[in-house]
């Protein structure tokens, strides 16, 4: 048998295969996305706690003095700078009394669900007055954006891993699966009763250890060969059967031969009967009636009698003993072509009629 080329192209078995790999790669990617998007988010959202808690602490006494002392340009530096941090989006500090005055820096509206709001107070002495609050709305676009990148950063990192992973199995599995698989296909595809077949072996390198299609291809080596060995048993057992029958049929051909012989030339007539009509006879039998050859073929037994009672008298006799299965014996006066009557010994079983002419004795 011709080498197998490997075949190249994707095959039913791989796309299979790559079809629940890049699915459960991708369930895997999903699902390690979500967890670390998740984490990250609570993360940023921790940050920007700290953040705010940390401004909140640090810029707080400063705020209340400058509102205490309705030094607005202190507040209004003091505020750009808390805008300079990219957690903050925007800060108002309301201040005075009925907290009519007010500062303001970057982007803020006091109707955002989001602010968050600090009271400022002033430490007089022992006492603690409130002078304002201080208003801040965080930058949760940063968060959300930060996210968002991540995402993609990570989803284009899972992506490439699966493609990654996904081309490496498949040239593995092609190498050490479905070529082989291929092999073994056009092995069994080309297999043929009776013709001498090449031992199937598979491409594996000096180093390779066997494995289950190393045991399969031993298989069909074996399995193969057996085949061939029945099949060549048979073919001499069929051999064997065609030469005995023909030795046969030449052994029954000689019989037959050697028993229409004795049917042709018996000096006793013979007959053979089918509802007493005559169906084959020899020569003897024509010869004692004065029939030609093959004139009484077709004809019923009545035309040897002189008569139909006769006939029928003659049936009234052997039809009993014929029932029983023997053979049934008589003499009887039967009438020949010529009209003449001869007195004949006759036996008789259920196909068969045997005359002797009594002129004869």
């Amino acid at each position: 048998m011709s080498a197998t080329k490997p075949c190249h192209s994707i095959t039913p078995l791989a796309r299979r295969l790559l079809f629940w790999v890049l699915l459960i790669s991708a369930f895997n990617a999903l699902l390690a996305i979500s967890v670390q998007l998740t984490l990250d988010y609570r993360r940023d959202l921790a940050d920007l706690g700290d953040n705010l808690s940390f401004i909140r602490k640090s810029q707080s006494e400063s705020l209340a003095a400058a509102a205490w002392n309705f030094d607005q340009p202190l507040v209004q530096v003091q505020l750009d700078g808390l805008v300079q941090s990219p957690w903050i989006a925007g800060a108002m500090v309301r201040y005075g009394p009925n907290e009519g005055a007010h500062a303001s820096a970057g982007t803020i509206d006091e109707k955002q669900a989001d602010l968050l709001s600090y009271p400022l107070e002033f430490a007089a002495g022992t006492r603690r007055i409130k002078v304002g609050r201080l208003i801040v709305a965080p930058n949760l676009d940063l968060v959300y954006q930060r996210t968002f990148d991540r995402g993609i950063v990570v989803a284009a990192t899972q992506g490439m891993k699966t493609l990654i992973f996904s081309m490496a199995l498949l040239i593995l599995l092609h190498y050490l699966v479905t070529r082989h698989l291929s092999r073994l296909l056009d092995y069994v595809r080309s297999f043929q009763l009776g013709e001498q077949m090449n031992t199937l072996k598979l491409e594996r390198g000096k180093n390779e250890s066997e494995d289950e299609l190393t045991t399969l291809a031993a298989a069909l080596n074996q399995n193969y060969a057996k085949l061939n060995e029945y099949h060549l048993a048979e073919q001499r057992q069929l051999e064997y059967l065609e030469q005995e029958v023909a030795r046969r049929t030449q052994h029954l051909d000689q019989a037959l031969l050697e028993q229409q012989a004795i049917f042709d030339n018996s000096l006793t007539g013979i007959a053979f009967l089918k509802n007493r009509v005559f169906m084959r006879c020899n020569q003897s039998f024509e010869r004692i009636f004065g029939y030609e050859a093959g004139e009484l073929i077709g004809q019923s037994t009545r035309t040897l009698y002189p008569s139909y009672e006769d006939f029928e008298l003659a049936a009234k006799h052997f039809m009993p003993i014929l029932q029983s299965g023997q053979v049934a014996e008589n003499d009887f006066q039967l009438i020949r072509k010529d009209g003449s009557k001869v007195w004949c010994a006759a036996s008789l079983n259920r196909l068969i009629l045997m005359i002797q002419n009594r002129a004869q004795f």
